[in-house]
């Protein structure tokens, strides 16, 4: 068993290695986001791997604990006392995989929200330089701006005269 499990340790470190130099050599954003979900997958499988160790550490020190040969007090002994705080250990372990899963996942919302920052930045900057490349471009942007606004009141206020004048119609 301990073989077994430096072997899984051994794998999930060179997973975890390769991911990492996955994500240092990504040119696009597609391969970024699949660097990414091998991030992911790789935080997954050490966590299952880490419940499953415990579980088999877990199963082992009851065995040790309580031999096959032995049989349980009764049911308000020390077998059941026992057996009340195995379960509690359980349920307390659950607990923090389950706070580990919303950290990672939280961890990697946040993640990806600062590379969206980082895009909106370069694209802020990119539009930045254009119009100081041409000042009027801005210009005529405003008054594009401030035309569709105009057109967007007369339209409101026409919208608005035929309503009143149609209810004004159809109650006299």
């Amino acid at each position: 068993v301990v073989g077994l499990r430096e072997e899984v340790e051994r794998g999930l470190a060179e997973f975890e290695e390769t991911s990492e130099a996955m994500s240092r050599i990504a040119t696009t954003s597609i391969q970024a986001a699949q660097a990414a979900r091998f991030r992911e997958t790789h935080q997954e499988m050490v966590r299952d791997f880490k419940r499953v160790a415990e579980s088999i550490e877990h199963q082992y020190r009851s065995a040790r604990l309580l031999p096959k040969g032995s049989g349980r007090v009764g049911k308000k002994g020390f077998g059941d006392a026992e057996e009340g705080l195995m379960q509690e250990r359980s349920g307390l372990n659950d607990s923090l995989s389950m706070c580990d899963e919303v950290i990672g996942q939280a961890t990697a919302t946040r993640d990806m929200l600062a590379g969206q920052r980082r895009v909106l930045t370069d694209v802020r900057s990119k539009v930045g330089g254009i119009e100081s490349l041409l000042p009027g471009v801005g210009k005529l942007i405003d008054k594009i701006s401030d035309r569709k606004n105009t057109e967007r009141v007369v339209l409101s206020a026409t919208v608005a005269c035929c309503l009143c004048f149609t209810i004004w119609y159809k109650f006299l």
